[in-house]
Formats: structure tokens, sequence, C-alpha cells
């Protein structure tokens, strides 16, 4: 009898023809199952150890870094949105953001505070759990507007006395020989017109980094000092002020818009309008042209990395080094290290905290035009500060795992069991389609072979 190709199939192979169809899909169904299991139960563990669900975190303070706490929250929120947490960040400004963070008589209390100032002595003895930590750097530009100038020409050089003399009204054009002795490639073209200075209408942080400098470098100059405020608060009235020579617009767009728009004037500015603006380089107190960047901000970090005070807040003005840029502060996180009532409140915030002290922020700072601490100071934050979170002043939080590591290692876990998974079917279908082929090239064999054994039979 002649063999039949689709009864052997059936009888030797359990891959054949409809066997073949059932296996493969009855192993691609418990492979499904299996990494949706998986997944639920990453999802169920990375949840349960998160620390509370269905809070709320309120923020605010500094309108400088408003953009950089607007854009880190809402990526935490994000990333936890199966617990339910939201945070919110209000640009207030320091003083009005320190207030609703400290003060008793508040109608709305603040979880955190964020400043380029930090509390008054009185706020701290009325709230002896306050903990200031550094959060981001930033560098203040000096920025101008010279028409007789193109893109072309080299970058306006300044030395700090002539910073603080231009600010304080005794430099009065832009062609003054002090000017022009620091930048001889230009000098022939520098106008006989008056410098007009820009100045701030409204409380800020940036303005206090600046006037801190200010203040820095007229005492290195012995020169005066006695306006520069070094405060969020501005000077009721600046030196040699006249309506011609003092311009003073709202926030920092207004700044910008202004310089834009208006030749011969000068202004300080925040950084976000770094590609926007002609910047000069200042000359820092190591007699080097520096520009401001990432680096000659973090390079002052560390040039006064020793320098914190009880209250872990630094200024990191004038800096010594070599590269390191002049007009450069740090913006701050204010908050009650050890008086928060609600420790759900009290351990979201720290997961929060852990998440801004964390590599994984410094894109999102840097893209904001900020500067994310060195290495050495972020350090020191995680190990002498954030380890020690408490909150109800005894409950510790620090027992949720600091680096995160717990959800990440999960969520790695289920990907490579999925992967697996993922693994065996494909490995099971190649080796079901090996083998078939492999029997029906047996099968043929056979067929061409049968008709000889008939006719020997036949014989």
């Amino acid at each position: 009898m002649p063999l039949s190709v689709t009864n052997t199939l059936r009888r030797e192979s359990p891959f054949a023809s409809r066997s073949f169809t059932s296996y493969f899909k009855y192993y691609h169904l418990v492979s499904v199952v299996v990494v949706v299991v998986v997944n639920m139960f990453s999802s169920v563990v990375i949840h349960a150890s998160f620390p509370a669900s269905n809070v709320m975190i309120t923020g605010g303070g500094s309108s400088l870094s408003e953009e950089v706490h607007k854009a880190l929250g809402q990526q935490f929120s994000i990333s936890h949105f199966q617990n339910n947490i939201e945070l919110i960040y209000q640009p207030v400004g320091s003083t009005l953001g320190l207030s609703n963070l400290l003060s008793i008589s508040t109608t709305t209390p603040y979880d955190y505070a964020a400043s380029e100032s930090i509390p008054s002595n009185e706020q701290f003895s009325q709230n002896p759990g306050t903990q200031v930590l550094p959060f981001v750097g930033t560098n203040i530009l000096v920025i101008y507007n010279l028409p007789e100038l193109s893109s072309n020409d080299p970058q306006l050089i300044l030395d700090r006395t002539l910073l603080v003399n231009i600010f304080a009204g005794k430099i009065t054009n832009w062609n003054d020989p002090s000017i022009a002795a620091l930048n001889p490639s230009i000098a022939s073209r520098l106008p006989n017109t008056p410098i007009q200075r820009v100045v701030r209408s409204d409380s800020s942080g940036t303005t206090h980094i600046f006037t801190s400098a200010l203040t820095a470098f007229a005492a290195d100059s012995k020169g005066e000092t006695t306006w520069y405020l070094g405060d969020t608060s501005l000077p009721s009235e600046w030196p040699n002020e006249s309506p011609s020579s003092i311009s003073k617009q709202k926030g920092s767009v207004g700044v910008s818009n202004y310089v834009i728009l208006t030749p011969y004037t000068i202004a300080y500015q925040t950084p976000d309008t770094l590609y926007e603006h002609t910047y000069a380089k200042i000359i820092n107190a190591a007699g080097n042209a520096v520009s401001p960047t990432t680096k000659s901000c973090q390079n002052a970090m560390d040039d006064f990395k020793d320098a914190f005070d009880s209250k872990f807040t630094a200024n990191i003005v004038n800096a010594k080094g070599a590269e390191s840029y002049p007009i450069s502060g740090y913006s701050y996180i204010v908050y009650k290290s050890s008086s928060m009532p609600d420790c759900n409140v009290g351990k979201v915030l720290y997961r929060y905290f852990v998440y801004l002290y964390s590599s994984a922020s410094e894109e999102t700072i840097t893209e904001a035009k900020f500067v994310p601490l060195s290495s050495s100071i972020r350090n020191r934050i995680v190990n002498d500060y954030l380890s020690k979170w408490v909150c109800a002043s005894t409950e510790s939080v620090v027992t949720i795992d600091f680096d995160l590591s717990a959800p990440i290692a999960l969520a790695v876990v289920g990907g490579i069991v999925a992967l697996t998974c993922l693994g065996i079917v494909l490995g099971v279908s190649i080796y079901a389609r090996i083998r078939k082929r492999a029997m029906i090239g047996d099968l043929l064999v056979d067929e061409e072979e049968e008709p000889k054994g008939n006719v020997a039979n036949k014989n």
C-alpha cells in the first residue's frame, strides 16, 4: 500500500498539520498569560512600594526657577500616575513663597518653597525644623544692545570694577576709555552715546544674585557698597538714577524685550534668554574673561563647596577659580525637615526630592537653562540630609529605598521575563518549522522509493 503522507505526519510528528497549529497557539497563549501576570505583579508591587496615594504637594516662590520646578513636577506626577500624585508650583516670588511655608498665620500653607534668598533669622527661630538645600545653579548674564557691533564681532569684555561703575552710574558713555581699553578690537566703533541701565521693577532672585555680586565686586575694589542690597527687594533708588539713565521693567521677559528693542542698553538677565541676546564676558577674580556656561557655574559651586553655613547655604558670587563665572548663584529649596504633621505628604515630598537630586532630573534642568549641582554638592545633600529625613518629629521616612531601585528592578525583571517568554515562543516556532520540513523531506524520499518496492513484489 502506498504510504500516506498525511497519516505519517499525524502519527509521527506533534508539529504536523493541525497538531502543529494547536501546539503553537497553546504555547503562544501560555506566554501571553505569563507576560500579563508578570507585568500585573510588577505594577502591584511598584504601587505598593510607593508611600502614599491621592496626595497633593503644593510648593511655590521663586519666579526665576518657575519653569524647571513645573517641568520636574509634571514629570514626577506622570511617572506616578497610578498613585494619583499631584504637584502644584506657584511662582509668587521668593519672599511670599517663604512666608507661605513658614508663617503661622498664612492661609495658603506650602509644603516647600523655592527661593534665591534664605529665610530670615526670625523665620528660622520660629520654625526650628526648617532646612535649606541648594537645588540648581544659575548664571546671571550681562546683556547689551550695541547696533554698531555685528554678530561677527567679539563679545564685549567687562571687568568687575567696570560693571560696578556702570550700574552705579559712574561710567555713563559706551566709549568710556575704561571700556575701550578692555576691548581694543572694537574700541573705534564704541559710540559716544549714553549707557541706559535696564533693571527689574519687581523683586526677584535675579536681582538678589546680581546685587550680591556687585557688593562683592565693590568690596574687592574698595568701592561704594551701601546701595547693593544683595536681596530680593530692590534698591529704593539706583545710584545716579534718572529717567534717561535707568529703565525699570517687570519680569525677565520685560527686561529682555526692552533690551532687544532699545539700542545702547545694558541689563542683567536670566539664562533662559541666552540665545536671544549678545552677552558680555566677565573678567573674574583670577583675571580671566569667562562666559556664563554650565561648567563655569559648576566651577563656582566647587570653589565654595566648603563654605556652606549651618543652614547649608553659600554665596558663590565672585568665585576665585581660574574658569569660574563670577555672577553665579543657587536657587534653593526650603522645607520643614522634622515638623511635617502629615507623614503621607512627607513621604511623597521625600520621594520627589529624591528625584530632584538624582541624575534623572539633570536633562530637564539643563533644558530649562539652569545648571545641575556639581557631583560633590549633590552627594553631600544625599548623604547628610535626605538620608536623615523624618516627619512628625520621630517617624523615619528613609525606610523607603533611597535610589528608587525597587521599582526600577521590578520593571527590569518584568521586562526580562517578557523577553524570555517571547524568545521561547519564537524558538518553539522555529524548531517546529524545521522539524516539519525535515519530516516532509523524509516522506518525499520514501514516496520516490515506494514504486521500486512494488515492482520487486510483482516479480
